[in-house]
């Protein structure tokens, strides 16, 4: 069973920055304890709370605005049939009590309702709502390079990942190695606690295993959502073999021109899969990384062949703080912007 990783400091930076600040966004990739910090949020805040995750009520302005009022009614009052609907959740998230706090979870997904005629921009407008109410506002993302590259002035909070200190704290045995190994990602540093991590990432990485499972589901969820579905893996592979090669590396590998190679990485960014540092490229997780080095291949994976490849990560990841460089986004460069369905 995973641990339980409180993170009170943060939560006490997060908390003081609220009282400061109408909106706050606080950005990272899958798996980095988003939904439970807001969770942990709600019940430290000393007024009026309410807690909506948007991706499963983001389909539709009707349902939108009818959802969001019966999660947060005390905040927003009753709900305003008739009219259009966006504008008048506008209203309601303006009127609320100054002393309330409503956290979004996931308010990327609505910029899908562009999709609906009559409907412009309808993220940057709901931001806009919330950075001028008096009431403050915490919302999430799983996008940070492409929130940092369409609202390159609003302050993006990105969670650090977890540290030695905090996994120790919880119980943790090896807190060193397992984030380490881990990049500090919460979703699957939480499972790495017993002491026998070599035993226990053999276990979760077979089929059916907590962290295949987790790691099937970030593949299914960022590669959908990226372009070229075909080139991103066919990128992802290669970077699963050979990670941290610049631009002119990779294309060789893939016998593509520098522009195409450009381009597949470049969608691979939009979703946070990868990220660039000095140039050179790296996955965002390194266990969805040893993931893809282990299932990758098309055959059916032996205990030895995963043996193998979790010994090899344990003893390349060996403790440095350099593998702990998961959440570390780059400023976002002024190239052509990519959308994301």
């Amino acid at each position: 069973m995973p641990l339980a990783i409180p993170r009170p400091e943060l939560e006490r930076d997060l908390l003081r920055e609220i009282t400061t600040s109408p909106f706050l966004l606080l950005a990272g990739p899958r798996g980095c304890g988003k939904t439970t910090l807001l969770g942990r949020l709600a019940r430290r805040w000393r007024g009026a709370t309410a807690l909506a995750r948007l991706e499963p009520i983001a389909c539709s302005p009707e349902v939108l605005r009818d959802e969001l009022h019966r999660l947060a009614e005390p905040l927003l009052g009753s709900n305003p049939r008739g009219g259009p609907p966006l504008k008048a959740l506008h209203t309601a998230l303006r009127k609320r009590p100054s002393d309330s706090l409503l956290l979004l979870d996931d308010v990327t997904e609505l910029r899908t309702l562009a999709y609906y005629p009559g409907v412009e921009r309808p993220l940057d407008a709901f931001i806009d709502v919330l950075t001028h109410s008096k009431a403050p506002s915490v919302a999430t993302t799983r996008f940070t390079f492409w929130m940092r590259q369409h609202f390159p002035d609003l302050p993006i909070r990105t969670i650090p990942p977890l540290t030695v200190d905090e996994l120790s704290a919880a119980g943790a045995v090896d807190a060193e190695l397992a984030v380490a190994v881990s990049g500090g990602l919460l979703v699957h540093a939480a499972r790495l606690t017993d002491g026998d991590i070599e035993s226990t990432l053999m276990d979760e990485l077979r089929r059916g295993g907590g962290i295949d499972a987790e790691c099937r589901a970030t593949m299914s969820e960022l590669l959908h959502r990226a372009r070229g579905y075909g080139a991103c893996k066919w990128v992802l592979r290669v970077l699963a073999h050979e990670e941290g090669l610049k631009l002119t590396e990779v294309s060789r590998r893939l016998d593509r021109t520098p522009g195409s190679t450009r381009d597949y990485l470049r969608w691979l960014e939009e979703v946070d899969l990868v990220v660039s540092r000095d140039k050179r490229y790296y996955y965002v997780d390194p266990i969805l990384r040893l993931w893809v080095r282990i299932h990758g291949s098309g055959e059916i994976v032996t205990d030895g062949a995963i043996h193998r490849e979790v010994d090899a990560h344990i003893v390349a990841c060996g403790g440095s703080e350099a593998a702990v460089e998961a959440f570390s986004f780059p400023p976002a460069p002024s190239e052509d912007l990519v959308e994301i369905d």
